[in-house]
């Protein structure tokens, strides 16, 4: 019944605002009575004050009044709308605060705000919170229309007041609101009948065909290929699906991706390049061939915003420009980054020369984001610029960098300005103005964690803001990258269905092929009815892309291998975040079978299993497999061997007595060993009386020329000497065969003791030995003794007790020849024999050492015989004065003065003794502990002293001083 006016009385604005009064009116016919009065006592802040009305309407409910308060004298100040109640007026709620250049008319229609500000109609929904005027809904530039002072909304039309300044005329106009455009879908039950008609004659089908034409009322798009979950090993993957709204001829198909390169660009790819942005204003790809005073961080090229042939972006007028990334960004998750490196020299402060990075989501408007400023611009109290005017508000991101340096010509403005040269960024990087512009880059990060789910276009906006002071080199931009997880996204073509299709409610196909990235890709569709926006569909569906097979580890730290324990335990690691399925399968001499089987990843991503153990090798492979299909094994085998080594004892050997050994001899013990499950460990004997244990060599582990001198060919050797108690008869040892498993085996070995040696081993080498018979042997016949003994050329013995005059004619000799005339045909004892063997006789074992040569291996010439025979007396040797080739009649090795004791005895009748050496010499240690040691000697004189040992088998040359006899 009553229309509301408004009327707003200005106050004293500015410098100060107290007393802006509005008043609301009621219109009754021409009458206008004041229904209720308000004031504002709004701070002003050194700004204007709110001392306007735009406009009057009510709430959607009808309840309340909504108020636009503007503000003169300024330019893009907020307006704000209150929600008034008309009987309590000073009771009044801000609902909106918007960034326009005027203060705008307010209308309700259809649970909308309708705001009209110059010429533009904006919409939104209560509730909703825009800060400035591109927010709000998607504003429209009305044509025709200048300056909307008021809104009415009666029926299904908007009509709009308008104030035309050129022709000093105010119009009323009307507009249809989106919302209130009637159905132009003509829908119903249609038929066609085919007829013609001429000249005299009309024809009609008989049959006509009916049809009808419906709204579509949903639009559903799905995908047939893949299904969710899917997991593939391929990036390329094909996607396809149906859409059951047949006027729908595209979907938009796409996929977040774990990871993705969403744009790149170092302006160094030419064409490549200029094909990705859009550049306005003087934005232009600059490089270092244009010019040498362009920067580029990397490469020889940036973005800049200037002339490369002055460098500067002075044109002699304000200008502006932007540089576009040309394609939609889609940010699906705030981790995208979006970095860049720049240079500038430009005017400091948030003023004048704007860098400012821009985003929109339509490509027309654009949002303030992020602006490069000085450091020393940024207030450190709050962490915005000094003086930041309004319209930056939108700027929350502030990117420090510091100015590369001032260039303001030589200290003149440029444009036309005038700033003094010395004027310059403090943080610049020189200490001051009139610089060239030194190389200073830094790299920025932008977030666009607001934006997620959008796609966004950005862009980076230089504007001078004035003609002045705009001389300087400008602004570089430089390997631009945004990444992270992103959107791949394309168009793909709806082709019709089949009449089975159809007849099920489907009506088109798709498919589109996709390069996946590693991990989690989610795939979007979308849909949307041509000529119903309402009528849109999305589906989406997620799945792997795993081009990397699971990791999988057994742990053989805690295996046993060879064991005797009838179980094992099979522990390992696993990795996969696209886990399916862990398998360990069981091999052994029965057969293969699955022992375990695991379908979801363990928590510590561990795995044990306790296994029974098979006789023999059991194999076992831990098999991990994933959603795409890619395996990764681990493999251990674990020996069971339950039973105990296989002993074969040989036949010792004796070094010195051939056949036999007397206590305190060496005894070589010789054993084959074998294992049917695992390897052989190690041999042993424990000697008794606490005389300790002893463990066998293998063969390996003793040179082979002393095996060849000791005559063994077992694989375990064990040298020691029979125990100085050890009674004539047999000498037993018990030896312990341990296998890899633990297993044991036992064997009883034995070694003959006698009192007195019954035979003995002569070793020979190449070419010249001097050696003696120990025992006398039972048959003195050189052909019978050397019998088998291959490589003897001659054997020498020098007789001193010869009457030839001539030392020369006192020499015997043997060879095997039989066309030679021998005149040594018997061998003694007492007597030293010197053998010339011939060295191509001799077969070479390895060396002895590392750098040593091969070793021959001594050729044996072994004879039985006794010290002495019983009942018999032993024999004495008489030397002559001068040399004398002397034998060593004894058993035993006798210190020097105890052998020659009759040589000594009243007195010393010897001058000399020689002794040759031309053999190889092993020790056996008294402890068994202790290692043997082994030495080679090849053909040497070695002179003995009183205080020397005698060696049984050795011959020696003596020298007398007078005659004499040795005896044994």
């Amino acid at each position: 019944d009553y229309l509301y006016i408004v009327n707003m009385a200005s106050g004293s604005c500015p410098p100060s605002c107290g007393g802006a009064t509005g008043k609301v009116y009621k219109l009754n016919k021409t009458t206008a009575e004041e229904e209720s009065s308000f004031s504002l006592n709004e701070p002003c802040q050194g700004g204007p004050c709110y001392d306007s009305i735009g406009g009057l309407s009510t709430n959607a409910d009808g309840d309340a009044l909504v108020i636009a308060l503007g503000s003169s004298g300024c330019y893009q100040c907020n307006v704000n709308y209150l929600l008034v109640d008309p009987d309590n007026p000073n009771n009044a709620d801000e609902i909106y605060g918007i960034s326009v250049s005027s203060a705008g008319a307010v209308e309700a229609a259809n649970d909308f705000y309708y705001v009209a500000s110059n010429n533009t109609l904006g919409k939104y929904e209560e509730g909703n919170q825009p800060t400035d005027w591109s927010s709000v809904g998607s504003p429209d530039n009305l044509t025709g229309v200048s300056d909307i002072k008021g809104l009415a909304y009666l029926g299904t039309t908007m009509y709009l007041a308008n104030y035309d300044y050129n022709s000093l005329e105010g119009k009323v106009r009307g507009v249809t609101l989106d919302e209130n455009i009637p159905e132009l879908t003509i829908v119903g039950d249609y038929s066609a009948v085919l007829s013609a008609a001429g000249d005299g004659f009309t024809t009609v089908t008989d049959t006509s065909s009916t049809f009808a034409f419906a709204k579509a009322t949903s639009s559903t798009v799905a995908v047939t290929s893949p299904v969710d979950g899917f997991s593939v090993f391929t990036k390329a993957m094909p996607i396809s699906g149906t859409v059951n709204d047949p006027a729908v001829e595209t979907v938009s198909v796409g996929v977040d991706l774990p990871f993705t390169e969403l744009f790149v660009d170092a302006a160094d790819a030419g064409a490549t390049s200029t094909g990705k942005m859009t550049a306005t204003g003087l934005w232009n790809k600059a490089c270092e061939s244009d010019n040498d005073d362009v920067k580029s961080e990397s490469g020889t090229c940036s973005w800049y915003y200037g002339s490369t042939n002055d460098m500067n972006y002075d044109n002699g007028a304000q200008n502006s420009g932007g540089l576009q990334l040309k394609d939609a960004i889609s940010i699906v998750s705030a981790d995208v980054s979006f970095t860049f490196d720049t240079w500038w020299d430009t005017e400091p402060g948030v003023q004048y020369d704007r860098k400012i990075v821009q985003v929109s989501t339509n490509g027309t408007s654009w949002t303030n984001l992020a602006m490069v400023i000085g450091p020393w611009d940024i207030d450190p109290n709050n962490g915005q610029p000094y003086g930041k005017p309004s319209e930056l508000n939108s700027i929350q991101q502030w990117l420090p960098v510091p100015q590369a340096a001032m260039n303001f010509g030589g200290g003149g403005g440029g444009g036309g300005g005038g700033m003094p040269g010395n004027m310059y960024d403090p943080y610049a990087n020189q200490g001051g103005g009139g610089g060239s512009g030194e190389p200073l880059w830094e790299s920025v990060e932008v977030d666009l964690s607001a934006y997620v789910g959008q796609s966004i276009y950005i862009r980076f906006w230089f504007d001078t803001m004035d003609p002045w002071v705009n001389d300087m080199q400008g602004w570089f931009v430089d390997n631009i990258e945004i990444g992270g997880a992103g959107f791949d996204g394309t168009t793909a073509s709806v082709t019709a269905a089949t009449s089975a299709q159809k007849t099920a409610g489907v009506y088109g196909n798709w498919t589109t092929t996709f390069n996946l990235a590693e991990g989690v890709n989610t795939i979007k569709v979308n849909s949307a009815n041509p000529y119903d926006t309402s009528l849109t569909s999305s589906v989406q569906i997620a799945g792997f892309l795993d081009t990397t097979p699971p990791t999988i580890t057994i742990d053989e730290s805690g295996i046993n291998s060879p064991t005797n324990a009838p179980t094992a335990t099979i522990t390992g690691t696993i990795d996969d975040i696209n886990f399916q399925e862990l398998a360990i399968v069981q091999t052994t001499n029965s057969g293969s079978k699955t022992i375990v089987t695991v379908k979801t990843l363990p928590a510590n991503k561990t795995f044990s299993k306790v296994a029974s153990l098979s006789e023999g090798t059991n194999t076992f492979v831990a098999t991990a497999k994933d959603g795409a299909g890619l395996t990764a094994s681990a493999t251990v085998a674990v020996v069971l061997d339950t039973t105990g080594p296989v002993l074969t004892i040989n036949t010792p050997s004796y070094p010195l007595g051939a056949t036999s050994g007397r206590q305190g001899d060496v005894v070589i013990f010789s054993v084959d060993s074998t294992s049917t499950g695992s390897a052989v460990d190690r041999l042993e004997v424990t000697y008794p009386g606490g005389g300790g244990t002893q463990r066998f060599k293998p063969a390996a582990a003793i040179p082979e020329a002393i095996r060849d001198l000791w005559a063994v060919t077992g694989q375990f050797i064990l040298a020691t000497r029979i125990p100085d108690n050890a009674s004539p008869g047999n000498y037993g040892l018990t030896v312990k065969a341990y296998d890899e498993a633990g297993n044991q085996s036992t064997a009883n070995m034995n070694a003959s003791v006698v009192s007195s040696l019954e035979a003995f081993n002569v070793n020979l080498m190449p070419d010249w030995n001097l050696v003696s018979l120990p025992l006398m042997p039972d048959s003195g016949a050189i052909t019978t003794m050397t019998n088998g003994v291959n490589g003897i050329q001659s054997v020498w013995y020098y007789d001193a007790t010869s009457d030839a005059s001539d030392p020369a004619d006192r020499w015997l000799v043997y060879t095997p020849s039989q066309q030679d005339v021998d005149t040594l045909s018997t061998f003694a004892t007492g007597r030293g024999y010197w053998f010339k063997m011939d060295p191509q006789a001799f077969t070479m074992s390895a060396a002895l050492g590392a750098g040593l040569p091969q070793t021959p291996k001594a050729i044996k010439m072994t004879y039985s015989g006794q010290f002495v025979a019983p009942g018999t007396l032993p024999p004495s040797y008489m030397v002559t004065t001068g040399w004398n080739a002397m034998g060593f009649h004894s058993e035993n090795i006798l210190p020097v003065t105890t052998a020659l004791q009759s040589l000594e005895s009243p007195q010393r009748i010897w001058g000399s003794l020689l002794q040759y050496n031309n053999r190889i010499v092993f020790e056996i240690p008294e402890n068994p502990s202790d290692e043997p040691t082994f030495e080679i000697l090849l053909g040497a004189f070695e002179r003995l002293l009183t205080t020397s040992d005698l060696t049984p088998g050795f011959g020696y040359w003596i020298y007398m001083v007078e005659d004499g006899v040795i005896t044994p």
